[in-house]
Order: structure tokens, then sequence, then C-alpha cells
């Protein structure tokens, strides 16, 4: 079965699937709202899980520059001057994360950023990458 051939909502159910196998919680517990990381408590460990059963299950490679990594790139690559995020930053963040102005400026870190990720945002990162 090609990539291509995954409808968004198989995709969803097949994202809830796996996050469900790999956290302490329940498809029925989950929405496509939840916070990833503040309300399931997600941890790097099963980030890695996560990781390796997405890849598995759709055939694609999450590289280390992508969703996950975020907060690395933008600590690591200087996206940030004066305590505030640079543009491209911002671009970065807004790409992979829904997430408004507002919430952005009150992040005094780059690894706050995890505490807006939700599995919505994990879906539609995974849409782009399989071109829906």
């Amino acid at each position: 079965m090609s990539t291509k051939s995954y409808e968004k909502e198989e995709l969803t159910k097949k994202v809830m699937d796996l996050l469900a196998k790999a956290s302490d919680f329940e498809k029925d517990e989950m929405s496509s709202e939840s916070l990833l990381f503040k309300e399931l408590a997600i941890e790097s460990a099963e980030t890695l899980e996560i990781t390796f059963r997405i890849e598995q299950e759709f055939g694609i490679s999450i590289g280390e520059g992508e969703f996950w990594n975020i907060a690395n790139l933008i600590a690591n690559q200087g996206m940030i001057a004066d305590g505030k995020f640079t543009e491209d930053a911002v671009k970065l963040i807004k790409e992979n994360i829904s997430i408004t102005d507002e919430q952005i400026e009150k992040i005094s870190s780059p690894f706050e950023i995890y505490d807006y990720i939700t599995i919505q945002d994990l879906i539609n990162y995974l849409a782009k990458k399989l071109e829906f």
C-alpha cells in the first residue's frame, strides 16, 4: 500500500493507535487537541519509540531537524536574539505547531515550545510529509 493511499481520517486513527501503544493513555482518553508533552506526558524516550513506530508504519524518515527537534534546532542555530525568537524561528515554529503570536511571545526558552504541541500538530506534520 502506498503512503498516498492513506486518507486523512485513516492517518488520524493510525497516529492515535501509535500514541496509545507508546503512552499510558487509551485512545478514548485522547483527542486531536490533546497536548502531547503537557497532557499526555510524552517524554523524550517515548518520542524515540513513537518516531520508530511512525517510520515503520508509514515508510518515512523523520530527520534530526524535524518536528520533535525544533527546539534544539532553534537553540543550536542561534535563532534567538535578545531573548526573542528570530523571524526564522517563528516561521519554523508556525510551520510545525498551531500556536499564536501571543503564545510565542510568552515563551522564554525554545524548549517551552513542547508545551504547545498537540496530536493534531503531529498529524499535520505527517500529512505534509506524506504529501496529502
